[in-house]
């Protein structure tokens, strides 16, 4: 009975520690965004004067046949500016806005920006 009773507890913490080891559910695959095209959409609050400046790389990022275009940013010293970012994919036809799928995965994306010295943005 002893015998019994002892393979009976082995075979029953067996089978609880197999069915405890579960596989854990792949996160599902996420496509990389393509962006071609960055439009910093600039607005002065006061006179609400509007500016488009353009980070164009129309091949996609790295592939080196096309040159990027890269717009020089000025903007007047002691205003106030609202500004709003604007994602392109223009390998697509017609060209695709991925802002809003950039948006959805925040966290996954992260934009910085990197004043040049004696600048004194606040």
């Amino acid at each position: 009975m002893k015998r019994y009773f002892g393979t009976l507890t082995i075979a029953l913490v067996l089978l609880l520690g197999l069915n405890a080891c579960s596989k854990e559910v792949a996160e599902e695959d996420n496509d990389n965004e393509v962006v071609t095209t960055l439009e910093l959409h600039i607005m002065e609050r006061v006179t609400l004067n509007h500016f488009i400046y353009k980070f164009d790389d129309p091949d996609g990022f790295g592939s080196g046949s096309v040159s990027p275009v890269i717009d020089l940013i000025r903007l007047a010293p002691n205003k106030v500016y609202d500004v709003e970012l604007k994602l392109l994919n223009k390998t697509a036809n017609p060209a695709e806005d991925v802002t809003a799928e950039v948006e959805e995965e925040g966290n996954d994306h992260r934009f910085y920006y990197l004043p040049t010295a004696g600048s004194n943005i606040t």
